[in-house]
Order: C-alpha cells, then sequence, then structure tokens
C-alpha cells in the first residue's frame, strides 16, 4: 500500500485499524517487500504523509516494512511520521519499520506504544541477493531507485530513525513496558551524511538485550543522543548501547535512569567520537554488574574524551528516626495521687484503667486471691486379685500388699503398691503420700489496696 507525491501537493496518509491484528509477511516477485509506504519524490514540494497503525498486535515478518521516506531535493518535502498504537508488537527476519531522509528534507519521527510488550528478532538471510536484484532493476530502467524495492541498507531486524542526504533525521521515541531486541536487532537513530540524527528515546519498566542493540550514529551534523527511563537494563552476549560519530561529529550522550543495570558477556555502554569529543554517559542506578569482559566507556580517538558519571542515590540513614522532645517531661504530672477518690459513687476526675490481653477478662485489684492450680483427677488400676482395694483411712500410709505369684517350680511373693491418691504433711513435718484423697477446706484471704479499703467499705 502506497501513499507519495511528486509535485507540491502533499501526500496521502494511510490510516488502518483492525479490531483482531495486522501481519505483513513476504516479497513480491521483484523482490519488494510488503508493507506499507509513504513517500516524497525527488522534485516534490509537498509533504509526506503519515502513516497510522491501530491493533491489539501487529507482525511483521520476512522482509515487510513501514516506510515513511522523502527524496526531495527540496528542503520542504519534510517526511511523514509513523504512529504505531498496539498492544504487542512483533518484528523478525529482518522487518523494519523506518523513515529515511534521502535528500534535502528531514525525515518523520517514529512514535511506538505498546501496552504489553515490543519484540525485534533475527536479520534478513536474503538481503545481499535483494539488493543485488535491485540494482538490476535500476539498470534497466524498471524502477528509479533501488531503494524502491529494498528499502534499506541494513539486514537487521529494527526500528529505524534515518538520514542518508543533507536532510535530519527524526526521533524514535517507544513507550512499552517489556522491550526485548535480540539475535543481531536493532533499534537505531542514524545520520550518515550531512544531517543531524535524532533523538532514541525509551519508557519502560524492563529493557532486554541479547545480542542486540540501541545505537545513535552520526558523521557530520549534531549528535544524536539516547535516553532511558526503566525499572531494569539486561545487556547480554555481545549487546550495545552506543553512540558513535565519525568525522568531526560530536559524539552523542547516554542517559540511563534505572533501578537495576547489569552488563554480561562482552556488552558494552560506550560513546564514541573519531575527530569530535566524545558523548557523555550518565547512569543513575541503584545497583550496576557488569561483568569483567563487559565495559563503560565515553573517548574520542583525536579529540577530549567524554565523561563517564555514575550516581547511586544515598539512602539517608535518620529517615526512620523520631525527635525526641527538647524538654523531659514531668512523670510526677501525670501521675495522679489519689486515683481511688470517689465523687458521686464514681472514679474522681473520671480517670479509668484498663486491662488488655490474651485469655480474657484479667483479675481486678477487688477480687480474692485464688490458688490456680489445676485439679487433674487421678486413675486406678485394677487389683491384681480382680478385686477393688478398700481405701484406707485419710491419714494412712501407702499400704504395701503382697501379691502371691504361682508358678509350677516355685511361688513368690511380690509386695504390691498402691497408686497414690493425695498427700498430707505430718505433724513433724514429713509429707506423706496417701492411698486416698484428703479433704480440706481452701482459704482465700483477700488483699485490698490500702487506700481503697476505706472506699470499698462504703
Amino acid at each position: 500500500l502506497n501513499a507519495s507525491t511528486q509535485a507540491e501537493g502533499n501526500a496521502g496518509d494511510i490510516h488502518l485499524h483492525a479490531t483482531d491484528f495486522i501481519e505483513l509477511s513476504g516479497v513480491d516477485g521483484s523482490n519488494r517487500s510488503s508493507g506499507l509506504f509513504t513517500r516524497i519524490r525527488d522534485q516534490a514540494t509537498g509533504k509526506g504523509g503519515n502513516i497510522h497503525l491501530t491493533t491489539p498486535n501487529l507482525r511483521l515478518s520476512k522482509f515487510a516494512v513501514l516506510n515513511a521516506a522523502s527524496s526531495s531535493e527540496s528542503t520542504q518535502g519534510i517526511g511523514g511520521n509513523i504512529f504505531v498504537d498496539v498492544d504487542t508488537l512483533e518484528l523478525v527476519e529482518g522487518s523494519q519499520i523506518l523513515t529515511t531522509a534521502f535528500g534535502n528534507a528531514a525525515a518523520g519521527d517514529i512514535t511506538i506504544k505498546a501496552d504489553k510488550e515490543i519484540i525485534l528478532s533475527g536479520n534478513d538471510p536474503n538481503f545481499a541477493r535483494r539488493v543485488r536484484r535491485a540494482l538490476e532493476l535500476f539498470e534497466q530502467g524498471i524502477i528509479r531507485f533501488p531503494s524502491d524495492v529494498v528499502g534499506t541498507d541494513d539486514a537487521s531486524t529494527g526500528l529505524l530513525a534515518r538520514s542518508r542526504g543533507a536532510g535530519d533525521a527524526g526521533d524514535l521515541t517507544i513507550f512499552t513496558p517489556n522491550l526485548t531486541v535480540q539475535d543481531g536487532a536493532e533499534v537505531t537513530v542514524s545520520a550518515t551524511e550531512g544531517g543531524s540524527a535524532g533523538n532514541l528515546m525509551v519508557e519502560a519498566e524492563s529493557i532486554f538485550l541479547d545480542n542486540g542493540s540501541l545505537r545513535a550514529e552520526i558523521k557530520a551534523g549534531k549528535q544524536g543522543n539516547i535516553i532511558l527511563n526503566t525499572e531494569d537494563i539486561i545487556l547480554r552476549r555481545g549487546s550495545g548501547i552506543i553512540t558513535n560519530a565519525t568525522d568531526t561529529a560530536t559524539g552523542g550522550n547516554i542517559t540511563i535512569n534505572t533501578d537495576i543495570l547489569a552488563a554480561l558477556e562482552d556488552s558494552d555502554i560506550t560513546a564514541r567520537a573519531v575527530d569530535g569529543r566524545g558523548g557523555n554517559i550518565k547512569i543513575t542506578t541503584q545497583g550496576i554488574f557488569l561483568s569483567p569482559d563487559s565495559k563503560i566507556n565515553a573517548s574520542s580517538q583525536r579529540n577530549i574524551d567524554g565523561t563517564v558519571t555514575i550516581t547511586t542515590p544515598e539512602v539517608d540513614p535518620t529517615s526512620g528516626i523520631l525527635e525526641l522532645p527538647s524538654i523531659p517531661i514531668d512523670a510526677e504530672s501525670l501521675v495522679a495521687q489519689n486515683h481511688c477518690a470517689m465523687e458521686e459513687g464514681k472514679i474522681a476526675g473520671g480517670s479509668s484503667f484498663i486491662v488488655t490481653g490474651k485469655g480474657g477478662l484479667a483479675p481486678s485489684s477487688d477480687d480474692p486471691l485464688t490458688n490456680a492450680s489445676r485439679v487433674v483427677e487421678w486413675a486406678s488400676r485394677p487389683s491384681p486379685q480382680g478385686s477393688t482395694a478398700a481405701q484406707e483411712q485419710q491419714t494412712s500410709p501407702v499400704v504395701l500388699r503382697e501379691r502371691v505369684q504361682t508358678d509350677k517350680q516355685e511361688q513368690k511373693r511380690y509386695p504390691v503398691i498402691e497408686q497414690a491418691q493425695g498427700w498430707i504433711v505430718a505433724p513433724n513435718g514429713t509429707i506423706m503420700l496417701t492411698a486416698s484423697v484428703p479433704t480440706f477446706t481452701p482459704q482465700t484471704p483477700g488483699l485490698i489496696h490500702p487506700h481503697c479499703r476505706s472506699s470499698s467499705l462504703k
């Protein structure tokens, strides 16, 4: 689907809305990628059309593209923008979403909003063959530009905001909870001729790079910057967050705000320059983890190196401390001198005493003191002779009885010990176990606070 302009008029916009999903895949017989295209031709002065896609799921595979380009020699022929609003975005096998400036006019911006995730993976294994075929068609006059067939000079799957002329590249902005870039895929803003590169900004909960890269490349124009705001960033297997400036261009800056940053397995965060000044790297994080073969570096080959600043927020150890009063508390003023004084049958001054805790209501000060011992019933074993043993007197000691055991060879007598049922104290202080439970009348003395005695007698 193509919307373009070759004169003064503006190109039309492409709006595509699907309630379920949109999938673009494959190439035609001329190796032309499937996709959506808006373009401004060489002599056109009108503006390029925009591409709007809204769907829960968008998938591009096998070299399919969304491409908004400008080849205008006039600075007025600004390229169109691309807006993608989805739940899930997946690009695989060399598929791309890109804006490109081939002439003097600026390219458009790319804005991606994915409510669940973005996955970029792989590259185009047939890219070289497709380029050769495009050159053949160009030489035969069948197509005006090789880019009509191969809209990119990069085989990687990716999101690309580029300039290949004097015009400036657009910005690339991504909003998503999860961004995954893997297996050679890339997210790039670049200007490889005279234009300036755009800025790459990502707002995400998690960024995962596995042999993938986030890049900003510049040759002679103004710097392209990378700004990442996320909860965690993980780089694995040769991944990179890179700004690269060639010739006299100043290196772009990298700004990362994250809770956790991990660069593992030869993964780098670098701001490089050749003849220009190196870019700066600023990282704000609670924790940073680097493997020995990974690095963070801001440098220039022939000019001033950039700076690397890593800021770890400090925890204030006094943040949880309560400030004590500067004036001491008068304890005597807080304690009532006569807390049992009565007025009209009630405690004076409305004083109260609150009892709290487990196990029900605790005894009050007016309750008599009681023995909290627990009574456990004794068990009786049957008599060896099968008869019930007579209870002895209350004060009688434990009785030892003999039990006769009959044997074929001999008869032996063994004493039988009755189980103790209680105990008493003899006049001489000796404690004796008894075969019966003693009876007694418990005494429960009461204890009344002397200050409250007069009140309780009223």
